[in-house]
């Protein structure tokens, strides 16, 4: 209400400062002038309160549509580092799970003749802080799965050959009585695991299936 009292006095005042100006200007082309001067500034006083709604419905709308692309810009931001560390992962466990194959392929054929011991599952675990280019080094724990083979398989394991491995199953027995009497922890062949794969030997940990 005192802004609306405010406006009509402002226009009381410009209309009766207008009628003294027209009263003290002669007759002639400059009276016409200043009526048309007054005309517009008049107008425009009339006009005030509707623009100024809308420059502030303006300057809303502008800080609305700034604050809007700000939000949108940052969720975009947000879920491209989502989908970047998501295809980081995806490729990290592709890599660990690749190299614990090309691990157990090193070992298992060896491992076979010399204990009777097949490795079943690898589980490879990385630091945490580990970048994209990490080595055997940087693994925080090595889980290996193995299973004692069987009287039937002990004779004849063939691993990626064409012909077949012939084991002396007296051996093998020896080395799995060795190793089992080693305090029940495997230790021997968590050294051999250790020394073929260049890793720290208190890093693996072994799990009979």
């Amino acid at each position: 209400m005192e802004y609306i009292a405010t406006w009509i006095t402002n226009i009381v005042l410009f209309i009766l400062l207008a009628m003294v100006v027209d009263m003290l200007l002669p007759n002639s082309a400059m009276q016409n002038y200043a009526k048309m001067v007054i005309g517009l500034l008049l107008i425009l006083l009339i006009l005030t309160p509707i623009l100024r709604i809308f420059s502030e419905d303006f300057e809303e709308i502008l800080r609305t549509m700034e604050i809007g692309n700000s939000v949108q810009s940052e969720q975009l931001k947000n879920r491209l580092e989502l989908k970047k560390k998501e295809i980081q992962a995806n490729q990290r466990a592709y890599i660990l799970e690749e190299t614990a194959v090309q691990m157990k392929e090193n070992v298992q054929k060896e491992l076979v003749e010399r204990y009777g011991y097949s490795i079943t599952n690898i589980n490879l675990k990385l630091e945490n802080d580990v970048g994209e280019n990490w080595t055997t080094v940087d693994l925080q724990s090595l889980q290996v799965s193995i299973s004692q083979l069987s009287d039937e398989k002990e004779n004849v394991e063939s691993i990626d050959t064409v012909e077949p491995i012939q084991i002396d199953v007296s051996e093998i027995k020896a080395d799995q009585e060795e190793v089992k009497s080693n305090s029940g922890d495997y230790n021997e062949l968590r050294a051999f695991l250790a020394l073929k794969w260049g890793v720290d030997e208190n890093k693996i940990s072994i799990i009979e299936n």
